[in-house]
Order: structure tokens, then sequence, then C-alpha cells
């Protein structure tokens, strides 16, 4: 993600976590901890389960894939809206929308995929582990 910030936003997120590291270590390993059980609670266990659910309720008679497809429109939907949620943390920059779904709508659709075949606990431990990355490792060297 790192990478594709750099090439197509000019590394806006560099200044957002050199700032971070700012912040005190209890802060941030608060920060961690709570955005990332929050987060998959609500656009993966409430809004990807939600959607796929009454998809697959409209869908179920339409054929074999309905659950697929519901699934994935769950985990579609829940990307979006968890890049779209992540606006607000570099609005003053070029594309700010275009920038949150394309690097926090990718981990969106990761991490759903993580919740629908391995678990909530699966892509809770994952997001733990990115923000733990970004917010104390990443941000402590910056």
């Amino acid at each position: 993600m790192a990478a594709v910030d750099h090439f197509f936003f000019a590394g806006a997120s560099v200044e957002r976590i050199r700032l971070l590291g700012s912040l005190p270590f209890a802060q941030r390993l608060l920060i961690v901890a709570f955005s990332a059980v929050a987060e998959e609670l609500i656009y993966r266990l409430f809004i990807a389960t939600a959607v796929a659910a009454v998809l697959f309720i409209l869908l179920r008679r339409s054929g074999s894939h309905a659950a697929i497809v519901s699934i994935w429109l769950g985990i579609l939907t829940a990307a979006l809206l968890f890049g779209l949620s992540h606006v607000g943390n570099l609005p003053n920059i070029p594309h700010p929308y275009l920038r949150a779904i394309v690097l926090n709508g990718f981990a969106g659709l990761v991490l759903g995929a993580l919740y629908w075949y391995r678990g909530l606990e699966a892509a809770v431990i994952a997001h733990l582990a990115a923000d733990a990355t970004i917010y104390l490792v990443i941000a402590s060297l910056l």
C-alpha cells in the first residue's frame, strides 16, 4: 500500500504517519486496538454480513451462484464504505476520496475476504497487525 500511495498519490500518507509518531505510544496503542476491533465489527460483521444476507434472500432463486455473488457484493460494499470512512484522514490532499477508496478500499477487500473465508478473528488480527505496523513501528521510525 505504501508503494501505491507513493506512486499514485505522491506519498501523501507519509506526513500523516509522521504526525502519528508524535502521539504518546500508549495513545497509539489504544488507537490500534480500538480501531481494528471496532472497524471489523462495523464493516465486516455488520455491514458485509447484512448486505450479503439481503442479497442472498433476493438472489437465491436465480441460480447456484447466489451465495458467492452475495458474499462478494457484501465484501465490496463494506470495502467501499470502509475506504470512504478514511477520507477524513487526509482531507487536504488532491483526490482524497479516490485515495481513500483505492488504499483503504483495497485493505477492506482483503479484510473482507479474510472475514468470510477465515473468520472474524482472522480479519481482526490482520487489521491489528496492519495498524500496529503503521501506528507503532513506522510512525516511531519517521
